[in-house]
């Protein structure tokens, strides 16, 4: 954004990169007020180790609240646990949030056809726009074969909700609805129902080697990763309301 000196209101430009998907229906003669977003946030985090040193962990809780009237917890824990000291087993959970972006909130309008070119300044739409919300899970273990084997087994599994996404209104083909419900067009972003998950196995092989003064390492690793994806689409889009990949 950049600030107006004579109107003290911020202003985008309409030319932006080609390669963006998301191209801004503002020009530089459309004018914003100020606006301010704020978030406060406290963390607390705990370290613990049993007595015989086999169980060790974190465990920790972010809170947020931001202008969005949002009050989001966000807790981490981490767990390791080392029978013996050629093998462990390790476990963790996190969870976290992104807000929306100010592009986003800032570029949801709607307006009418017949009030193009009049000189009308387009009107905000109102959609309450939640952040995006990040689970995640990792299980692994360790196990020391040799003094130059190693080998790692790996579990993560990702799942995001709320995501943000594109919406556009196209004009109404219903000729049984008033001209100016009709001609209704907007633009903006909105959340829906709409999800993605993602997990992951990984198997891990770490070979070393000393040869006099020359260390060599050798690393074999494979992954198998699958997703899965739901995008709930606006009841105005063409097609599906729902598009799911995998």
């Amino acid at each position: 954004f950049n600030l107006s000196d004579q109107n003290d209101t911020l202003e985008t430009s309409a030319l932006q990169s080609a390669d963006i998907q998301s191209i801004s229906m503002l020009d530089t003669a459309q004018f914003l007020e100020a606006f301010t977003k704020y978030d406060v946030a406290a963390f607390a985090q705990s370290s613990f180790k049993s007595k015989s040193g086999k169980w060790m962990g974190e465990a920790g809780l972010r809170v947020d609240f931001n202008s969005f009237g949002e009050i989001v917890p966000s807790p981490k824990l981490g767990v390791v646990f080392r029978p013996s000291s050629k093998f462990k087993l390790r476990a963790y959970y996190g969870k976290g949030y992104r807000a929306p972006k100010s592009y986003y909130l800032f570029n949801n309008y709607t307006e009418t056809a017949q009030n193009f070119g009049n000189g009308e300044k387009l009107k905000r739409h109102k959609v309450d726009i939640n952040s995006e919300h990040l689970q995640g899970i990792e299980v692994g273990a360790d196990w020391r074969v040799t003094n130059f084997w190693k080998v790692s087994l790996n579990y993560y599994a990702h799942y995001l909700q709320n995501r943000v996404l594109r919406q556009v209104f196209i004009p109404s083909q219903d000729s049984s609805q008033p001209q100016s419900q009709q001609q209704l067009i907007g633009f903006g972003y909105f959340n829906g129902a709409s999800y993605s998950f993602l997990q992951s196995v990984m198997l891990v092989n770490t070979f070393t080697a000393k040869v006099g003064n020359v260390n060599l390492n050798l690393l074999v690793s494979y992954e198998y990763s699958k997703g899965k994806e739901h995008v709930d689409a606006p009841d105005d889009a063409p097609g599906n309301d729902v598009v799911s990949t995998g």
